[in-house]
C-alpha cells in the first residue's frame, strides 16, 4: 500500500552535538518508509557547528534539506516572549513556503528538533480519525513523574491549559478532542499550508492554528499518543 508523503519540519539554532547526534538517530529510526520521508532543516543564526553538523548529514542522507535563514535575532529562551515568536515566525514560515512550494508532501510533520519520539509517531498520528491537524500529548519529566508541557500553545477555545500532571486529561479526555490550538508536534495536512497558514509573528504556531480554523480546517489531540520534551 503507498504511503503518504511526510515532510518533517524541524528548527535549529545552537544545536551541535548530542541534540542533532539524537534528532538524526530517531529520524533513522522512524518506522516509515523512507522514500515517503523528507526532513526540512531549518537553522538560524547558530554560533557553534550546527550548521556544518547539518549540512554533512544531508550529504549522506537524501532525504534530508537544510535551510539556512539567518535574522540576526539575540537568541530568547522564553517560549511566550513575543520577540521570540516574530523569530520562530521569520525562520518556521520560510521552511514552510518551502514544503508548499516544492508540493511533494501529503502532509508535513512540525517537530520541534529536541522531543524524544517513538519510532512509531507518524502512524500514530495518521491513524488518528480526526483532524485536519492532529497533535499528541506533550510530557516533561518532573520529580520522577510527568507534567504536560506546551500549555502556552495548547488551547481549547482560546483558554490556556492547566499545567497539572501527571494524567489530568485522563476524565475528560480519552478519545481524540478538538482544539483551538497545538504546538511542538503537529501533523498537518498539506492542503492547510497551500491554503496559506503560516507561523503568526505574534504568535507563531497559535496564529498558524488561528488560520488553520479561520479556513475552515480541524485541529484535534489524541491523548493516547506521547512525546517526551526532555529537561534541559
Amino acid at each position: 500500500m503507498k504511503r503518504p508523503k511526510i515532510a518533517i519540519w524541524s528548527l535549529f539554532r545552537d544545536a551541535a552535538g548530542p541534540q542533532i547526534d539524537q534528532y538524526i538517530r530517531q529520524i533513522n529510526e522512524l518506522d516509515y518508509p523512507k522514500r515517503s520521508l523528507r526532513i526540512y532543516a531549518g537553522e538560524s543564526d547558530s554560533r557553534d557547528g550546527t550548521h556544518a553538523e547539518l549540512t554533512a548529514w544531508a550529504a549522506k542522507d537524501k532525504r534530508a534539506r537544510v535551510i539556512k535563514h539567518d535574522t540576526g535575532d539575540p537568541y530568547l529562551g522564553h517560549t511566550t516572549d513575543p520577540r521570540r515568536m516574530a523569530t520562530l515566525a521569520k525562520t518556521g514560515n520560510v521552511l514552510w513556503d518551502k514544503i508548499a512550494a516544492d508540493g511533494w508532501a501529503d502532509y508535513a510533520l512540525m517537530l520541534e528538533s529536541d522531543l524524544v519520539i517513538k519510532p512509531n509517531l507518524i502512524d500514530e498520528l495518521l491513524n488518528c480519525p480526526l483532524g485536519d491537524i492532529v497533535a499528541p500529548m506533550i510530557w516533561l519529566p518532573s520529580g520522577g513523574q510527568s507534567r504536560f508541557y506546551d500549555v502556552w500553545a495548547f488551547r481549547t477555545d482560546g483558554r490556556h491549559f492547566p499545567p497539572n500532571g501527571p494524567a489530568w486529561y485522563a476524565a475528560q479526555y480519552q478519545e481524540p478532542f478538538e482544539l483551538t490550538s497545538a504546538g511542538s508536534v503537529l501533523l498537518i495536512k498539506a492542503a492547510v499550508l497551500h491554503s496559506g497558514a503560516r507561523f503568526g509573528y505574534t504568535d507563531a504556531v497559535v496564529g498558524l492554528c488561528n488560520q488553520a480554523r479561520e479556513a475552515g480546517y480541524t485541529i484535534y489531540c489524541d491523548p493516547s499518543i506521547h512525546v517526551v520534551h526532555p529537561i534541559g
